[in-house]
């Protein structure tokens, strides 16, 4: 849910949604660090080269290139380690998580709308009434732009 969120979050990026493009993705995560600490623990040189190593699969276009889902989940554990130096990740990524990421999703009005359509029996009844139709519509849509069914 935090990548959904934190997407959304990044309305100074709309013209790559779904996907992070690295202007805005490394302007919200030096806009986070508030300690000389912190600036210190994480510079934009090193935010580049992550996301360079994450973006691999954009046919090699480095920093012009856009985060999918498994990039993005792949940069934050590359971020994580370079703050988190030589040392277990696992134990840190939370922190680091709620350092860098969570007032983006916290902005997101994403949450706020997905509780709004649960709540809503009228629309629940139609979604589920058209359940099939829904899905024949879904299911073309991924056969034509050729993304893969999950």
């Amino acid at each position: 849910m935090i990548q959904v969120t934190y997407l959304e979050g990044l309305a100074d990026s709309p013209q790559t949604f779904p996907e992070v493009c690295f202007v805005a993705f490394s302007t919200k995560i030096l806009a986070q660090q508030k300690t000389e600490k912190e600036k210190k623990r994480l510079k934009k040189a090193q935010i580049e080269l992550c996301f360079i190593s994450a973006t691999r699969g954009d046919n090699a276009k480095g920093l012009g290139g856009t985060l999918c889902r498994g990039e993005f989940l792949e940069l934050l554990l590359r971020l994580c380690a370079q703050v988190y130096p030589r040392q277990a990740l696992a134990p840190h990524l939370p922190g680091f998580i709620q350092t860098y990421f969570k007032q983006t999703s916290l902005n997101s009005k994403i949450t706020v709308d997905r509780a709004t359509i649960r709540k809503s029996k009228t629309l629940n009844i139609f979604l589920y009434d058209n359940m099939n139709g829904l899905r024949m519509l879904y299911s073309s849509f991924l056969l034509s732009n050729k993304f893969t069914v999950e």
